[in-house]
């Protein structure tokens, strides 16, 4: 089954959710105001409130004041994501699978079938989520988040290599924002919480006279233990923090700080970058790495300008690494 909300206009229920979730939580809004609000007759109001708890919406009514949201089901809903990201400029169009193969994969159709930049592809559960390498991406039902970006970047192709420094900062900056913990990157594509991996980000990128990016994220969210040798390895933000979070709210601070950067990518990249580098979780360390074919060795230094790893050898000479597989080195 799939959900899909617009933003642009929003639904009746979307815009109903906003005003909501815009009242403060001791406030109600009336059912006069939720209809000039919304553009919508009065007697609407009512039958998609009482749609909405279907939903599992907990939405208290007065006689005398309106209406109160109380609480939202632990569900993915279209239209309440797009509620939250009125205003956002990358999101387009919301999409919400109960199931489904992998979301990069369904973005990579969107885009083939001559959908626009924005599409966010969000999945309950994946049967065939990836990681990079081919790597299998443990993918819970609504444990965490699993979602894709259709993006088609207006900068040189050469320049998209950007989109991985740029993703590790946003959704970074956006779960420090949930959590109020600091999140380490390291480079090129994992969020560290302590010494564990929380998230996983893959970019798969086709080049053409249609061009277009795939930003895949998996957030461990409210996991409380892993799999097999995952359990040594990987954390969710609950473990971490001894919280359960709202995982929409988790997926609303992500998505508004891609927001907020992805204008930045051609001119200000510089900014992004040193955002980078001052989560890096890499820096100073001794790490190995495969690279042009042989397994080297060296400190973890800087990024450059495109957020390429330099290396710095034993011999005091440096390599720049575009891409690869970093570990922090056993000896």
């Amino acid at each position: 089954m799939i959900f899909r909300s617009n933003l642009k206009p929003l639904t009746i229920d979307a815009r109903i959710l906003r005003e909501l979730r815009n009242a403060k939580s001791h406030s109600h809004v009336t059912n006069c105001e939720l209809s000039e609000r919304c553009e919508t007759q009065p007697g609407k109001i009512a039958s998609r409130i009482a749609a909405l708890r279907e939903a599992g919406y907990e939405i208290e009514e007065h006689p005398h004041f309106g209406f109160r949201l109380l609480a939202a089901p632990d569900r993915l809903i279209a239209d309440d994501l797009a509620a939250m990201l009125d205003g956002c400029t990358l999101v387009r169009e919301i999409l919400v699978f109960q199931r489904t193969d992998s979301t990069n994969d369904v973005a990579a159709q969107l885009s083939r079938s001559g959908s626009a930049e924005g599409a966010i592809i969000f999945a309950e559960a994946q049967s065939a989520g990836r990681g990079r390498l081919g790597r299998k991406w443990d993918s819970p039902a609504h444990e965490g988040l699993w979602f894709s970006i259709l993006l088609r970047p207006k900068i040189p192709i050469q320049e998209w290599t950007r989109l991985t420094t740029l993703a590790a900062v946003a959704i970074a900056q956006g779960i420090e924002s949930v959590i109020e913990n600091r999140a380490a990157i390291k480079w090129p594509n994992d969020i560290y919480l302590g010494d564990k991996k929380a998230v996983g980000i893959l970019i798969e990128s086709h080049a053409g006279e249609n061009g277009f990016a795939v930003l895949g994220i998996g957030v461990n969210v409210n996991q409380t233990q892993f799999p097999g040798v995952l359990a040594d390895r990987a954390t969710s933000l609950r473990q971490f923090t001894g919280h359960v979070f709202d995982r929409q709210l988790v997926a609303v601070a992500i998505l508004r700080e891609l927001d907020a950067l992805y204008p930045k990518m051609r001119d200000r990249f510089s900014e992004i970058v040193a955002a980078a580098e001052a989560r890096s979780y890499l820096r100073g360390r001794k790490i190995e790495c495969e690279f042009a074919g042989r397994r080297i060795c060296g400190v973890a230094e800087t990024l450059d300008e495109n957020g390429a790893l330099i290396l710095r050898n034993p011999d005091g000479s440096t390599v720049t690494l575009h891409s690869g597989e970093a570990t922090i080195a056993s000896i």
